[in-house]
């Protein structure tokens, strides 16, 4: 009988706070408005992020992704160059961590592939605290 009102308060529990993402998601930056942001962060869910880098500072228009779980959040790539990418993301971390009352989480950095596009915001993650690269 406990499990069942256990497995019955969890169901309801959900359709009470149904899922933030939704697709589509808000249009992407395309370069055409002199103030747009130079990364623009769409929230999937809770512990999925999707961050543009605005074509205005790099042709390609790169897509990084944060994710977090429950001991560390995991960035797929740094960008193109051409722009700040870790204050952007130091700020998405944050804004998780208040919400989740905790103080940090250990970043790991990675890369979906090698080229150009993906890899040129390194550097400004070498020297991060709580931070590891994970580079192929």
């Amino acid at each position: 009988m406990i499990l069942t009102n256990l497995l019955l308060a969890a169901s309801v529990t959900d359709l009470a706070d149904p899922p933030i993402h939704a697709l589509p998601f808000k249009p992407w930056i395309n370069g055409v408005l002199g103030d747009e942001p130079q990364m623009q962060v769409q929230r999937y869910d809770d512990d999925t992020y999707v961050i543009r880098q605005s074509i205005r500072t790099n042709f390609e228009g790169p897509f990084l992704y944060l994710l977090f779980g429950s001991d560390r959040a995991f960035l797929i790539d740094t960008g193109a160059g051409g722009l700040e990418v870790r204050p952007t993301i130091d700020r998405v971390i944050a804004e998780w961590a208040a919400r989740h009352r905790r103080i940090s989480i250990h970043l790991v950095v990675s890369h979906s592939h090698s080229h150009g596009d993906h890899h040129q915001g390194d550097a400004e993650f070498q020297d991060r605290p709580d931070t590891s690269r994970h580079t192929s």
